[in-house]
C-alpha cells in the first residue's frame, strides 16, 4: 500500500495540512497547519489549498462530507451474488441513505456478520476535482475517506478498542482490534448505548467535557490530538487496514502507459519464447547427432553379424555345379570325315570351298565367294555344327579378288580346339612327314 506524504483533512469545524515523515514503519508529522473552513464548497476550498504550497508525493483527502453508513441487508436478498453483484446491491442501497445520484463512487467492508456491512459513498464528480488539483499541485491523489471509523486504536500499546466519534452533528461507535473493523453503529443525537459496547476511547473535532474514568479523550481542536489522530491514518492506509477508501479514477495516460507496457512485455515473452524455441531447437538437433553417434558402432556390429549369418548360410548351402559339357570324343579320321561333311552339308549356293587344312589343335578352311554375306552365312551355319566335334569357329582375313567378268571375296575360317589333344600312345608309332595335316 502507499505510504502518504501529505494529509488534507477537510471538517467542518476546520481544514488542515500535514506533511509526514516516515522512519521504520512509523508516520510523523513535521508540519501541521490548520485554518478556518470556510463557506467554500470542499472542492473550491480544497483547490485553494493546495495552491497556497505546491504538494509532491502521495496525497491522502479526510472529508466528514462523505457518506459513512452501516447497511443491514437480507441474507436472501444477497444470497447467490457474485462480488460485482453485490457490489452493485451496496451501492443501490447507500444510494437511498445518501441521497447522491447516480453518478457516485462506492466503497464497502463487511464486518461481523454476514448481513453487516458499512459503506462509503461521494461524488464522482467530486473525487474526479480533487484528483486534478492534486495533478496540478504535483501530487498523486491515493484517495478520500471520512475521517470516521478509523480500524486501529489511538491510545499506545492497545489492539482492541471501542471509540465513541462525533462528527458534524452524527455519531459513531466504532469497535475493531489490531486494523480489522468488527462493527459501527451510526446515530444522531445523544443515544445512549448498550453497556456491552462500553467506548474506551472518545474522539472529537472540538474540545469536550472530561469522559468518563478509563476513557481515552482525543481532541482534534488539540494540536497534539490531531498530530496523532493523523500519523495513525496514515499508518492505518500504509499497513492495508479495514480503511474505506474512494479511490481516483485511473487517468488516461496511465491506462494507455499499461497497455503500451503491457504490449511490450507481451512482445518481448514472444521474442523469448521464439529465441527459447530455437535454442530447444538446436538442443534438439544436438541430442539426435549425439544418438546417432552413440549408435554407430552397435549399427555396425548388427551389420557385421548380419554378414556372418549371410557368409554362414552360403557356406551352409550346396554351391550348384554346372552341367558337365558333352563328351568329345577325340580326334581320329572319323572327325576329319565329319568335319568334311559337315562342311558340304551347310555350304551355301554362292560360296566354293577351295582348301581344308586338319591339326590337331587347329583347322583351317580357305575358299571363295561370291559376296562377304555369303561367306558370314557359312561361318554361321558351320559353328553348331563342328562345336559337338570340339572346334570353334573363328573367322580369318578377307581378300577381294578380281577375275574375268567381276570380283569375288576371298575368306578364310579358323577353326580352333577347345577340348584337350587325345592322349599319346605309350609306344608312340613314329609319324610320318605331313600326319599332322
Amino acid at each position: 500500500m502507499p505510504r502518504p506524504s501529505t494529509l488534507v483533512v477537510l471538517l467542518d469545524a476546520f481544514v488542515a495540512r500535514a506533511e509526514l515523515r516516515w522512519r521504520r514503519g512509523r508516520c510523523e508529522v513535521v508540519q501541521c497547519v490548520r485554518q478556518p473552513r470556510g463557506s467554500e464548497p470542499v472542492v473550491e476550498r480544497f483547490d485553494r489549498l493546495l495552491a497556497e504550497t505546491p504538494c509532491r508525493g502521495e496525497l491522502l483527502v479526510l472529508c466528514d462530507e462523505l457518506f459513512l453508513q452501516p447497511l443491514e441487508l437480507s441474507p436472501r436478498a444477497i444470497g447467490g451474488l457474485s462480488a460485482r453483484d453485490l457490489s452493485a446491491a451496496i451501492e443501490l442501497e447507500a444510494q437511498g441513505f445518501s441521497g447522491l445520484g447516480s453518478d457516485v463512487v462506492t466503497a464497502w467492508a463487511r464486518p461481523g456478520g454476514d448481513r453487516h456491512f458499512v459503506c462509503a459513498q461521494g461524488s464522482r464528480g467530486d473525487v474526479a476535482a480533487c484528483t486534478e488539483a492534486a495533478e496540478r499541485s504535483g501530487a498523486r491523489l491515493v484517495g478520500l475517506a471520512h475521517p470516521g471509523a478509523l480500524p486501529v486504536a489511538l491510545r499506545s500499546g492497545s489492539k482492541h478498542f471501542v471509540r465513541l466519534e462525533e462528527w458534524s452533528g452524527q455519531r459513531f461507535l466504532v469497535r475493531g482490534n489490531a486494523g480489522r473493523l468488527e462493527r459501527l453503529r451510526a446515530w444522531t443525537g445523544a443515544v445512549a448505548q448498550g453497556e456491552s459496547d462500553v467506548p474506551t476511547e472518545h474522539l472529537a473535532p472540538r474540545a469536550v467535557p472530561a469522559p468518563a474514568e478509563g476513557i481515552a479523550s482525543f481532541d482534534l481542536g488539540c494540536d497534539e490530538g490531531l498530530q496523532r489522530w493523523l500519523a495513525r491514518w496514515a499508518e492505518a492506509v500504509a499497513d492495508g487496514a479495514d480503511v474505506l477508501l474512494l479511490r481516483p479514477p485511473e487517468p488516461a495516460a496511465a491506462r494507455y502507459r499499461r497497455v503500451l507496457f503491457g504490449v511490450v512485455l507481451f512482445l518481448v515473452a514472444a521474442v523469448l519464447a521464439w529465441l527459447d524455441r530455437a535454442n530447444l531447437q538446436q538442443d534438439v538437433l544436438a541430442a539426435h547427432a549425439r544418438l546417432v553417434a552413440s549408435r554407430a558402432p552397435l549399427d555396425r556390429l548388427q551389420a557385421l553379424e548380419s554378414e556372418i549369418t549371410n557368409l554362414e548360410q552360403r557356406l551352409a548351402t550346396p554351391i550348384p555345379t554346372a552341367p558337365s559339357a558333352p563328351l568329345v570324343a577325340p580326334w581320329s579320321t572319323a572327325t576329319v570325315v565329319a568335319m568334311l561333311d559337315a562342311i558340304a552339308a551347310v555350304r551355301p549356293s554362292g560360296v566354293l570351298v577351295d582348301l581344308v587344312e586338319c591339326g590337331w589343335q587347329r583347322c583351317r578352311l580357305r575358299g571363295l565367294a561370291l559376296e562377304p554375306l555369303a561367306a558370314d552365312r557359312f561361318a554361321e551355319a558351320l559353328a553348331p555344327v563342328l562345336r559337338d566335334a570340339g572346334y570353334l569357329v573363328q573367322p580369318g582375313p578377307r581378300e577381294t579378288v578380281v577375275v574375268p567378268g567381276g570380283t569375288l571375296c576371298s575368306f578364310e575360317l579358323d577353326l580352333v580346339s577347345f577340348v584337350a589333344p587325345p592322349r599319346a600312345p605309350s609306344n608312340p608309332t613314329p609319324s610320318q612327314p605331313g600326319e599332322e595335316r
